[in-house]
């Protein structure tokens, strides 16, 4: 179970990588649309063969130093995180996280993405001290340049949690639980269900150790929460 969620969090942060790299303006110049086209098939051998075709091109046009290759490093971690080769994405990640750095970005609001898919790279290598040091970096971006209650953090604080239920930290588990739905449920629905199970997760717990009184309190949260979600995504379906 622990394994189905921490995948489900990471499907939903990588959803559709094709968005993020749309919105990177200035910082993340996307590459072709058949790139993405592949990658989103599924196609990863051949969207990696073009990426480094891309690559070349791109150095040969416009020099070492030009946006376009942070892109293409980040689309490269992303392959190699869908075909299970952590070690490698990691390197990717880490790399444009250096860029970020060279350039005075490391706290850039548009550098949380890179974070997180570093984080998850981590988790996977057990590298785990510094998977949550990167959860919360992206949490302290986010708060700095959004505040404590913007709709980005719905996906780091999610995730931390998940790691903290992981690895057994309950109280801690319980916090980020609690701040993650409450802006979940204002802002992004899409994230409710994820915290349910961690809700229902965090039940059992009390529930083993005799605290009957706060696993049904949680499991009837947590019951709630996904009868509301599921009313609501009905409701937007009958629109």
């Amino acid at each position: 179970m622990r394994l189905m969620i921490t995948v489900g969090i990471i499907l939903v942060l990588i959803v559709c990588p094709i968005g993020f790299v749309q919105a990177q303006d200035e910082l993340l110049d996307p590459p072709s649309e058949r790139v993405k086209s592949l990658i989103k098939r599924g196609l990863y051998d051949e969207a990696q063969a073009l990426l480094m075709h891309e690559w070349s091109e791109s150095i040969k046009t416009l020099g070492l130093d030009n946006g376009r290759l942070d892109s293409i490093t980040y689309l490269l971690g992303i392959i190699y995180m869908m075909q299970e080769k952590h070690l490698a994405a990691r390197g990717e990640f880490r790399s444009l996280i250096k860029t970020f750095e060279y350039d005075g970005l490391s706290r850039h609001p548009k550098s949380v993405e890179v974070y997180i898919r570093l984080a998850e790279s981590n988790r996977r290598l057990g590298k785990h001290h510094e998977a949550e040091m990167n959860y919360l970096h992206v949490i302290r971006i986010l708060e700095g340049s959004r505040g404590p209650e913007a709709p980005e953090l719905a996906a780091p604080l999610s995730a931390l949690a998940d790691f903290y239920l992981f690895h057994e930290r309950y109280d801690e588990a319980g916090f980020q639980l609690r701040r993650a739905l409450k802006i979940a449920e204002k802002h992004e629905p899409l994230y409710v269900e994820q915290l349910a199970e961690g809700l229902t997760r965090l039940a059992k717990h009390h529930q083993e150790r005799g605290r009957y009184g706060q696993a049904e309190h949680l499991y009837g949260e947590a019951m709630q929460l996904r009868k509301e979600h599921f009313e609501t995504e009905h409701s937007l379906l009958e629109r």
